[in-house]
């Protein structure tokens, strides 16, 4: 089974330090993954490989060691995508293994300050996560396999009700002649 979510924000404003980028709309979601676009936070419900794909858009920022971007999960997983300047683009890529579910995902500031997002592109932040559960395909069905033993009588069933009476059959074939009987004396 394939899992797929794709996120983007489109609205302009900022990103506090250490707290999540918010993506306002919802491209792609397909199989048990959910993106919560209040919180910022990615449910992943089945477990899997999941392949993390990330940009956001910068326009600005006071913080003294550039811009940064972490993408953070409840299992303790922390990817890291930062740039040495506060104008620009700041990448990342990774890949979670969920093993236990549900699995929470989030993209941080990661940086010393508030960061602004770019006012001059259509699309300030994108998200994608592309990931399989760990079941796989189907395969095809095995050859029966050989027949047991035959297992022993079991007991014998209460006799049911009796049945109607069924029609007469048709007359048999007349039966031989018997023997003549004694004759009676005459007086």
């Amino acid at each position: 089974m394939s899992i797929s979510l794709q996120v983007e924000r489109l609205t302009t404003g900022t990103v506090e330090s250490n707290t999540n980028v918010i993506f306002d709309s919802t491209l792609i979601s397909i199989g048990n993954i959910s993106y919560n676009n209040a919180t910022g936070v990615i449910t992943i419900q089945e477990a899997g490989t999941y392949e993390f794909d990330w940009w956001v858009a910068t326009q600005s920022s006071v913080s003294t060691i550039g811009a940064g971007f972490s993408l953070v999960s409840s299992q303790g997983d922390v990817i890291i995508g930062n740039s040495p300047i506060k104008t620009g683009e700041v990448v990342g890529v990774g890949v979670i293994e969920v093993v236990t579910t549900p699995v929470t995902v989030e993209l941080r500031n990661s940086s010393s300050a508030t960061i602004y997002y770019s006012t001059v592109v259509p699309i300030k932040a994108s998200l994608a996560v592309m990931g399989t559960d760990d079941t796989g395909m189907t395969g095809p069905t095995g050859p029966t396999g050989p027949e047991g033993p035959t297992g022993p009588t079991g007991p014998t069933g209460a006799a049911g009700l009796e049945g109607p009476t069924g029609p007469t059959g048709p007359t048999g074939a007349a039966g031989a002649e018997g023997p003549t009987g004694p004759t009676e004396p005459v007086n």
